[in-house]
């Protein structure tokens, strides 16, 4: 059964658990010592407030009624601590009960928290900015592009008075700089000199399993191949219309490099000039040869 009694300092009327009784405390509107009475003295503590004070008659009844803050109540709970207060009156830090099934965090540790959080965020976007800038924003680079990729050009020559002509029926052929094919091809078929009426399917089918491609120059002297994939391919351009002299032989280097792919390099170029380079091709090139007299 609660007690009921006054504040010996501030003549605020508390209401405390009788189990209290005897045991010291403060007072939640003061905070001054105070002793909890027993119920006899608490009565008669109440009577001396009663009388030396009588209540103040409101002016309005039920405003006095449903006034939640008319009078300062401290309720106790056994499992809790001493005192508790009604809602909405403040009082002393070290009166103010504790809940022990939650736990209490410092407001300097929430305050940390909010500005790890902050800076964390901040670096984050720093770093996803500074990786975005280095990210490609524009048309796939020649790195990027798969292909596949055409070749074209000129082909032609020029004779002993400087003029030019075009070299109808020159060979071009491209392959694959890395490639390395298990039957060489037969060179039959492919030669400047061979009538371009005859069946090279076979020849052209072998050359297409390494990835190599081939044409004819036309009579405008142009042509065009088309090449599937980026990467280092060797060029030869053989010559319908022009001789190598006596002091432009085949080259071994060259007739060695050829071997890999054809049958024979000797019979495939034969007498006619040529010319033979690697080149990087990674998109769409044009690539013009003019065969002068010795060179």
């Amino acid at each position: 059964m609660p007690i009921r009694f006054p504040c010996e300092h501030c003549n605020r009327v508390l209401k405390v658990s009788s189990s209290k009784i005897g045991r010291p405390g403060k007072c939640p509107n003061c905070t001054g010592p105070i002793t909890v009475p027993d119920a006899d003295t608490a009565t008669e503590l109440m009577e001396q407030r009663t009388a030396a004070a009588p209540p103040r008659e409101p002016e309005d009844p039920e405003e006095e009624e449903f006034d939640p803050f008319a009078e300062f109540v401290v309720y106790d709970n056994d499992h809790d601590e001493d005192f508790y207060i009604q809602p909405g009156k403040k009082v002393a830090a070290d009166t103010r009960p504790l809940d022990p099934t939650r736990l209490a965090v410092p407001r300097s540790v929430i305050y940390l928290q909010g500005v790890l959080l902050a800076v964390t965020a901040a670096l984050f976007f720093a770093v996803g900015f500074v990786v975005g800038g280095f990210a490609p924003t524009g048309p796939p680079t020649e790195d990027t592009i798969e292909g596949p990729f055409f070749v074209s050009g000129e082909v032609r020559y020029q004779s002993s008075n400087r003029s030019t002509a075009n070299d109808y029926d020159a060979v071009v052929v491209v392959l694959p700089s890395d490639a390395q094919p298990e039957q060489k091809v037969v060179v039959e078929g492919l030669r400047p000199t061979d009538n371009s009426d005859l069946d090279r399917s076979d020849q052209l089918r072998s050359l297409q399993q390494v990835g190599g491609v081939y044409a004819r120059v036309d009579t405008s002297g142009h042509y065009q191949v088309r090449v599937l994939s980026p990467g280092k391919y060797l060029v030869l351009v053989i010559s319908r219309n022009t001789w190598r002299s006596d002091t432009e032989p085949l080259l071994s280097a060259d007739a060695n490099m050829l071997n890999r792919y054809f049958d024979s390099a000797w019979q495939l170029i034969g007498d006619r000039r040529y010319r033979l380079a690697e080149q990087t091709i990674r998109r769409d090139q044009k690539l013009n040869v003019l065969f002068k007299p010795g060179v």
